[in-house]
């Protein structure tokens, strides 16, 4: 009978008992002349969105019902948004444009990206809105976007090459989560749960390496010491638990309420989603630009999945997870 109850619980932990779990992420792999492909995998079975002639990758994806959505960074500099098979260009003022971040809500697309240097902007259903910057700004970016109810959430920097600020704005109205320009200071990704807004950044200051920073609406913490080099890449919001995902030293980390947990075979964690008790991070292992190729590849509550063989080097950059109904 142990046997048999064991033989169960591991039955349940690959398959969720009976739940029907379906995992997509997001990224691209280096094959032609060195050059990415966008490209996302849904179970671990690869999809390729471009076809190599520029550098291209799935920036962020997000599942709306049985919509498949991937905000796509290619270089040729044009925004656009990929659905279902089919890529829509967004209107822009300026070639150098890129698509970051995607979120979709009630069927409205809101997709978080840059149209030319110093122009953060979001589109609500291709209609662009420009996030205003200060004056004397001349390096000014937006990261990641988030919708609650009526209200959207953009996070990014506010500065030059020379100092940032991080900042969000709300429905257009920029707050600056730090006052001083005279550091690099980021926010990479934010996520809303009712009146609080969780963001999670990286900056220097006065450390020997870059720390990971997350706010909570206008409270700082610093997530690391600066002792290693480190870089925060994504916060998720779970039953009160904050979850962030990056690096510190030269490993894939993320942390639950402050608590790092090291993931095995990690270079980089990009990307973090929480379904129920599961946490899924994306991200890769092996040393970009070296002879060592990288592997894409998620951790399930800690278990490493490869997405790719190491054939040609691949990254991992968003996750999101849906349990089927």
């Amino acid at each position: 009978m142990k046997k048999i109850f064991y033989l169960l619980l591991a039955i349940c932990f690959i398959s969720g008992c009976g739940k029907k779990i379906t995992i997509y992420v997001g990224g691209y792999k280096v094959v032609k002349e060195k050059r990415g492909q966008a490209t996302y995998w849904k179970n671990g079975k690869e999809v390729v969105l471009t076809d190599g002639k520029h550098s291209a990758s799935v920036q962020s994806i997000y599942i709306d019902d049985k919509d498949i959505y991937a905000a796509v960074d290619e270089r040729d500099f044009k925004a656009k948004y990929w659905m279902n098979g089919k890529f829509f260009n967004l209107p822009v003022d300026n070639e150098r444009s890129l698509a970051l971040s995607i979120f979709v809500t009630n069927t409205d697309v809101y997709i978080a990206g840059i149209d030319g240097f110093n122009k953060p902007v979001y589109w609500k259903n291709n209609k662009k809105v420009i996030l205003p910057v200060c004056s004397e700004c001349d390096g000014s970016s937006s990261s990641a976007i988030y919708v609650s109810g009526n209200d959207v959430y953009v996070a990014g920097s506010d500065g030059s090459s020379y100092g940032s600020r991080a900042v969000y704005w709300k429905n257009g109205k920029a707050f600056h989560l730090t006052d001083n320009d005279e550091y690099m200071l980021k926010a990479h990704s934010i996520f809303v749960v009712g009146s609080d807004v969780h963001i999670v950044g990286s900056g220097e200051g006065q450390r020997e390496f870059f720390v990971i920073k997350y706010w909570k609406n206008d409270r700082e913490i610093d997530i690391t010491d600066g002792s290693k080099p480190a870089l925060g890449n994504s916060v998720f919001v779970s039953n009160n638990d904050v979850y962030i995902a990056g690096y510190e030293g030269d490993q894939a980390k993320y942390w639950k309420n402050g608590k790092g947990i090291y993931l095995s075979e990690g270079t980089e964690a990009n990307a973090i989603f929480v379904l129920g008790d599961d946490v899924y991070v994306a991200g890769y292992s092996g040393e970009p630009g070296q002879s060592e190729k990288t592997i894409a590849k998620y951790w399930k509550n800690g278990v490493a999945v490869n997405l790719t063989d190491g054939t040609h080097s691949a990254f991992a950059r968003s996750i999101f997870v849906v349990e089927e109904k």
